[in-house]
């Protein structure tokens, strides 16, 4: 686990953490939502799931982060991304929750044009570089000392690259509890202040970049 003793790194890797915090709250209320109504339809159910697993997918990447495997998770982020545009797939029409009972979804590249998804060039240089065995610089450069061209037998967790991977981490959180807001919206209730939540979630998301940038 990735431990740094200076007190003033410490104070600011806690902006980070809190706001993966907060993003992991958002989505359990959503899914307390969810999870209240589980006998209401196969169709919640299923997309409470989803939700579930999305969470379970961002615990996994937030400790390989911490780490010092960020690249390695990349495999998981591509599988929440693509669990969070089925839910909006779904969401768009309840009747398509028969092709997810029949196992005849469309491939995750087709839902991604149906919904008009936004994370085309991301699914395919995840897919290319972290989820198929690639031997390329792009795959597997960061296991390699630059200066000395020795391998690093174990991972290197640079504080700048932990910053950066919680931030993105939080960013596709919040798109998260977006999508699951959508559903809520539109097929049960949505808690009180869940809304205001979310976007404050956001602008603290947006000043940590601003801050992370200078």
């Amino acid at each position: 686990m990735f431990q740094v003793n200076d007190e003033d790194f410490q104070k600011q890797i806690e902006q980070y953490k809190e706001i993966v915090t907060r993003g992991f709250d958002i989505l359990d209320k959503e899914i307390r939502v969810f999870n209240k109504h589980v006998n209401d339809s196969t169709f919640v159910r299923v997309c409470g799931l989803i939700l579930v697993k999305c969470k379970y997918l961002f615990k996994a990447i937030y400790i390989l982060i911490w780490e010092g495997l960020g690249q390695e998770s990349g495999a998981l982020l591509r599988l929440a991304i693509e669990y969070l545009e089925a839910l909006t797939f779904l969401t768009e029409d309840e009747k398509r929750i028969q092709l997810f009972l029949d196992d005849k979804l469309p491939s995750a590249g087709e839902i991604a044009k149906i919904i008009d998804g936004k994370f085309q060039e991301l699914r395919e240089h995840l897919n290319e570089y972290a989820s198929h065995m690639k031997v390329s610089w792009d795959s597997i450069g960061h296991l390699v000392n630059m200066e000395t061209g020795r391998w690093h037998i174990e991972p290197i967790v640079d504080d700048s690259v932990v910053k950066t991977n919680l931030l993105l981490l939080s960013g596709f959180i919040k798109y998260a509890a977006l999508v699951g807001l959508e559903t809520l919206k539109k097929y049960l209730e949505v808690p009180d202040g869940l809304e205001n939540e979310i976007k404050l979630l956001e602008q603290k998301i947006v000043s940590l970049y601003d801050t992370l940038q200078k």
